[in-house]
């Protein structure tokens, strides 16, 4: 591992040559059992972790596979309703929000794809039930009634339906039960002002059919972050609203993003007495509303010597105006409000799609999966898994972040996905068993934008007052084989090794529809002729192998050796402007692909009071597919631009040192640096001296990736006591910290999080029946960034001073009241 120092190197694998040394036991017979329980029961608190890791049942002490996994208790913690808070649970991974594009970076061991095409897929597969999703707006479906999280890390080629080469995240969802239960579940954030109610209820209905219903629904009537903008008149105003005598409102909301959700799900179970056969369906619905994609940012910094944000103005070009227009309302960093605006109604009226001037967000979900197992014969299962995901995005958003609104647009995402997976899985007694598969999938998408970068009076010919807008159409067909071979060399020492096979066609028509007859005069070459379709069609093929060599020492006591590789495919790029210099093949980018390995170490001792893991890892990435955004046109495209190696180690570590009192830590080092990365975009605003070329571009080579922090961790503390009668407290807090972290790929400076700190606090009472909790997250109130970049048509400062910077920011002080009634 080259990014780690040789003494580092040296101490880690001594400190796990020891660990094992003293855990080693004796082999242990084919027939032990798998745990002991000469006490377990004793202490409370005390979780087997149970995981599906490899499609079927284990321990997570069991699978060799780094992973992190959370119960429906560890979920209730903190309430978790969100993927956002799962990646706060879980270190080194973050999940987060992204204006606009592809809605979301799911980053984990510091890889993880550009948010702002929204072609692209993430390189962290989100499997849902079954069902693998790899879009972004997968987050803003709303999230509860769950059994288990899983989070598996590295390339995962075999059990998840489509190849991932950063890892998978494995969302299972509450079964009927064999017995009639449920719960209600009413709560409220003070902060954001949010008010939530949930509820489930399942059991048997008939001989061999059980079924479940849950549904929850939520209001955040405030937010995150506060709008503060105010009236623009006379000569506050762009050149062409000075004109036509329109001016801005100011913000269109107090606060942000306030969001609305309700969301259901059916499931139903159907296992009849003694048959070979079963099935389970599920059906999800989700509805989700917000004010607006970008709304809930905030201006990070700006422009050296600025004290206001600032935005270009295209119209004073043509009238003789200010190049630039302030914003007197908007605040440069280090508050949790913005002065964004919407679109004055005049505006509005001929800008289709913008919700007359009105910032929102619409995603509306579909989910449904129905999972068929028939045992052929004993200890031989044949399981199928048939997928439908539909999502209809609609939005309207301010991407220049001022009051003027001078960036905006209107991005409508809708995909329909359908996947089947056949699976044949052997558990025979003997030392040889087998997994082999078939899988199938096919996406069709549509993204329609239209889009604005100022106002330049109506188009006498049209109506329109937009400037521009595009439609793109996307199908893939996904056609993969896989099939994984293990062989218990000894009663303890397995070897498995496998492949999977992937043929990928891909399916792009990208064109501009308009473009405003002023914006084509300012720039004859702003943009590809309208009507100029550049359709393209291709192909790609990958074999992406893995092998795991695992021993456990003792029952309780594993280490195991991986090498993995794999694989994810290209596509197009989906620029609002689709610019004058694009080729089929500019527009086009290629599979990305990932190889490497990693060693670990996971132990259960003084009868499951003491658990941990080690995993130590190293894996390089071909081909990163990075998208390069021009902050002046809005303009951007991706490209397979760099190579990267991620590497490091991470330890978990969990002791229940009484039956009422227990403690939990991790710590993660990853040293994620570019290889090869002589082309990067330069940052806005960066100078020779700085390293930017004639050319535009920097070399990163060595340099590390964005949102990719050296070092994470977390320690906390549980304790449970009976209080009265059989009712418990049970309080549990956390302290997590990240070191400093660039918030864009072009490793601006300027853009860039300091190390920070949270504490979470959780304090419960509750029985069987009852519970009642206050959850206190983030109760320092940090105030810190998760992503950000170049504002949109910012000045650029002299002498490298940069642009203005946007972000999104982590949540502020969150206190939740919570009561729950089981039955």
């Amino acid at each position: 591992m080259t990014g780690i120092s040789d003494g580092a190197r040296s101490a880690l694998l001594s400190g796990v040559a020891m660990t094992i040394a003293l855990m080693a036991q004796p082999v242990f017979a084919a027939d032990a059992p798998a745990t002991t329980d000469s006490g377990a029961s004793k202490a409370t608190n005390i979780e087997e972790v149970v995981v599906t890791a490899r499609k079927k049942t284990e321990r997570l002490l069991d699978v060799p596979v780094a992973a992190n996994a959370l119960s429906t208790k560890a979920l209730a913690k903190y309430a978790t309703t969100d993927l956002t808070s799962v990646g706060n649970q879980i270190p080194q991974v973050s999940i987060d929000h992204a204006a606009s594009g592809a809605g979301a970076i799911i980053t984990i061991r510091g890889i993880g794809s550009a948010s702002v095409d929204a072609a692209i897929e993430q390189e962290v597969t989100v499997n849902i039930d079954g069902v693998p999703i790899s879009r972004g707006r997968v987050i803003e479906q709303a999230f509860f009634d769950q059994a288990s999280v899983e989070v598996l890390k590295g390339p995962q080629a075999l059990y998840f339906g489509k190849n991932s080469p950063a890892g998978v995240i494995s969302i299972n969802s509450q079964d009927p039960g064999s017995s009639p239960s449920g719960y209600v579940r009413a709560g409220y954030e003070e902060g954001a002002q949010n008010a939530f109610l949930e509820g489930a209820y399942g059991g048997p209905i008939a001989d061999g059919l059980s079924a479940r219903v849950a549904i929850r629904a939520s209001d955040m009537f405030g937010g995150y972050v506060k709008g503060v903008g105010g009236p623009l008149t006379g000569s506050q105003l762009p050149a062409f609203q000075q004109k036509d005598g329109i001016n801005d409102l100011g913000s269109p909301g107090s606060s942000y993003p306030g969001e609305r959700d309700i969301i259901g799900r059916l499931t139903v179970d159907y296992k009849p007495t003694g048959s070979p056969f079963s099935a389970a369906f599920k059906f999800l619905g989700s509805d989700h509303q917000d004010r607006g994609d970008s709304m809930d940012q905030v201006i990070w910094r700006c422009a050296k010597g600025d004290s206001h944000p600032e935005s270009l103005d295209f119209g004073s070009f043509l009238l003789g105006g200010p190049t630039y227009v302030t914003d007197p309302y908007g605040s440069c960093g280090g508050t949790r409000s913005n002065s964004f605006g919407g679109l004055p109604p005049a505006w509005a009226a001929g800008y289709a799609g913008s919700n007359g001037g009105i910032p929102y967000t619409s995603v509306v979900t579909y989910l449904s999966s129905l999972t068929m197992n028939y045992r052929l014969a004993d200890h031989l299962n044949l399981t199928s898994v048939t997928g439908y995901y539909e999502y209809n995005e609609q939005q309207f958003s301010n991407y220049d972040e001022t009051d003027m609104s001078l960036a905006s647009g209107v991005n409508n995402d809708e995909q329909t996905s359908i996947s089947e997976e056949l699976r044949l899985q052997s558990s025979f007694q003997g030392p040889l068993n087998f997994t082999v598969g078939g899988f199938y999938g096919h996406d069709r998408r549509s993204f329609h934008q239209v889009g604005s970068i100022g106002y330049l009076g109506v188009d006498p010919a049209t109506g329109n007052t937009n400037l521009f807008a595009s439609i793109d159409y996307y199908h893939t067909d996904t056609y993969s084989g896989f099939g994984e071979l293990s062989w218990k060399i000894l009663p303890n020492v397995e070897l498995a090794g496998g492949a999977r096979y992937t043929s990928e066609t891909k399916y792009g028509d990208d064109g501009m529809t308009y473009v405003h007859p002023l914006l084509q005069l300012l720039d004859p070459t702003v943009s590809a002729p309208v009507g100029e379709r550049f359709i393209t069609t291709f192909t790609e093929n990958n074999v992406s192998p893995q092998v795991t060599l695992s021993w456990h020492i003792s029952p309780d006591v594993m280490v195991y050796g991986a090498y993995k590789t794999g694989f994810k495919s290209g596509g197009f790029s989906t620029p609002a402007i689709i610019p004058s210099t694009a080729t089929v093949a500019n527009q086009s980018f290629h599979q990305e692909t990932a190889k490497g390995g990693e060693l670990g170490l996971k132990f259960s001792e003084m009868d499951r009071r003491l658990t941990g893991d080690l995993s130590l890892y190293r894996y390089t990435f071909s081909g990163l597919q990075l998208t390069a955004f021009d902050a002046a046109t809005t303009s951007y495209f991706t490209q397979n631009a760099a190579s990267a190696t991620t590497e490091g180690f991470e330890f978990n570590l969990n002791y229940q040192a009484t039956q009422e009192f227990g403690f939990h830590g991790s710590v993660g080092y990853s040293h994620a640096r570019f290889d090869d990365f002589t082309g990067s975009q330069c940052w806005t605003g960066q100078d020779a001296a700085q390293g930017c070329g004639a050319d535009g571009t920097q070399n990163l080579t060595g340099q590390p990736l964005s949102r990719a922090p050296n070092l994470v961790g977390l320690v906390g503390a549980t304790y449970e006591h009976e209080i009265y009668n059989d009712y418990k407290l049970a309080l549990t807090g956390d302290v997590k910290y990240s070191s400093g972290y660039f918030l864009e790929t072009s490793d601006n400076p300027y853009a860039y999080q300091g190390k920070y700190a949270t504490l979470d606090l959780s304090a419960r009472v509750y029985n069987g029946d009852w519970e009642f909790a206050v959850i206190g997250q983030n109760l320092t109130n940090t105030y810190y960034a998760v992503l950000g970049g170049d504002k949109p048509l910012s000045p650029v400062a002299p002498n490298g001073g940069g642009s203005d910077i946007i972000a999104n920011l982590g949540r502020p002080r969150e206190i939740t009241f919570q009561i729950t009634r089981h039955f």
